[in-house]
């Protein structure tokens, strides 16, 4: 029988340094926005040891190449393996075992589904700020992970760990690159999460099924290894459709003229919202969840006017992608109805909010319906209104708001 875990996370010596790492990686996350809005003649073709990548075409060639430009996240596979953290053949083992659950609940016939889900989300918590808000979309988001997995987990439980989890991923993340401070208490920080999250799955029946169906050879090792791609799986699934989301009521809480647009259309039907989608993808656009991404070469390359040698780490600059101006007319400016999505699509290489490539995020067209599903949900409820124009951010693998505390909801007659 495993001990149960403490209450609290270990703690570092140092108590200062979940302040200093957000702060280090925000300031990383800021350096990529100034670069792709400034747009100097000639950049600097580093950050420090990493190479940068803005081109949206070699970007391409590196999302396209996994095995070449593969995945180094260093400390951040303390919190053991799981498929985005893994690369080759344990990648595709562990990508099969959630990706086609995936693909069966973001089919067409599942959108009712998922709006019977956001509206009865939303009946049972009716928030009256954009706090209360994001607990309802985090709730919603876990629900239909549940549902495309056929588990149950907790939803309180599960509230209860987010935020750890998200502080713990930024934390590694930043010791990653920065240099480890107590490499025995990120250690315990990882086994005191994986214990919290055991607990969860092994208080439902069918989450330990899964689990159990999960794992090729029984082992106390797979095991956790298995509870901690079902835990980042959870992670991702949540923070990114959330994160947009949140990003959205920032915004329409600034533009009641765009907020009423957006209301006439939430009464269409889903295939018909077309202004919606535009202006979800023009904020994605901006405001990219994934503001870049790390790989390092397994081999040297060359193309597209760069070469970069065998060990060597680049960083693409999804801000950079998304403002350049070769693919983006006013790549700096916000246009809801971006003249880029008007056909409905958005398969320009220099749009890629979800990544691309065989290692694109396995739940992208599920959480672009459940925005699609949640966004209408929500104005022919409430009026958004933000007392405040700031949109300052917290990073943690994702890019979020850092506080919803200045939007309020008013509900509609």
């Amino acid at each position: 029988m495993t001990p149960k875990p403490d209450k609290n996370p270990p703690h570092f010596f140092d108590h200062a340094i979940e302040v200093k790492a957000q702060e280090r990686l925000n300031g990383l996350v800021m350096t990529l926005l100034q670069r792709a809005v400034e747009r100097k003649a000639a950049p600097q073709d580093r950050l420090g040891l990493l190479h940068v990548i803005e081109d949206p075409l070699l970007a391409d060639a590196v999302f396209k190449t996994p095995a070449v430009f593969i995945k180094n996240y260093s400390l951040v596979g303390a919190l053991g393996e799981s498929r985005f953290s893994l690369n080759g053949d344990r990648w595709a083992q562990f990508r099969d075992r959630t990706q086609p659950n995936y693909n069966k609940a973001s089919k067409p016939q599942e959108i009712p589904k998922i709006e019977a889900v956001y509206r009865n989300v939303f009946d049972s918590i009716s928030p009256q700020n954009g706090t209360g808000l994001e607990t309802a979309l985090a709730h919603a988001a876990l629900s239909l992970f549940c549902k495309a997995l056929n588990i149950a987990l907790d939803p309180d439980a599960v509230t209860q760990l987010y935020p750890h989890i998200r502080n713990h991923t930024m934390l590694l993340q930043f010791f990653s690159w920065y240099g480890a401070q107590e490499p025995d208490i990120l250690q315990r920080r990882s086994e005191w999460l994986d214990g919290h999250f055991n607990d969860i799955v092994l208080a439902d029946p069918e989450s330990t099924n899964y689990v159990e169906r999960a794992i090729t050879v029984p082992s106390a090792r797979e095991w956790s290894h298995a509870i901690t791609d079902l835990m980042q799986n959870l992670f991702a699934g949540i923070e990114t459709s959330v994160a947009t989301l949140s990003w959205a009521m920032q915004l329409l809480g600034q533009n009641a003229r765009l907020q009423d647009a957006l209301r006439l259309e939430s009464e269409l039907p889903f295939l018909n919202r077309n202004l919606t989608r535009s202006f979800l993808w023009e904020t994605m656009r901006c405001f990219p969840t994934t503001p870049f991404v790390v790989r390092e070469l397994s081999e040297d390359y060359s193309g597209h006017g760069r070469s970069f040698a065998k060990g060597e780490q680049v960083i693409i600059s999804i801000f950079g992608l998304h403002r350049n101006p070769d693919f983006w007319a006013s790549p700096n400016k916000f246009h809801a109805a971006r003249s880029e999505f008007a056909d409905g699509q958005s398969n320009s290489i220099a749009f890629r909010p979800f990544l691309s490539g065989p290692r694109v995020c396995g739940g992208k067209r599920l959480a672009e319906i459940e925005m699609l599903v949640a966004l209408p949900e929500i104005l022919r409820r409430w009026r958004i209104i933000s007392d405040s124009s700031d949109v300052s951010y917290d990073y943690a693998l994702v890019m979020r708001p850092r506080s919803l505390n200045t939007v309020r909801l008013e509900a509609l007659s």
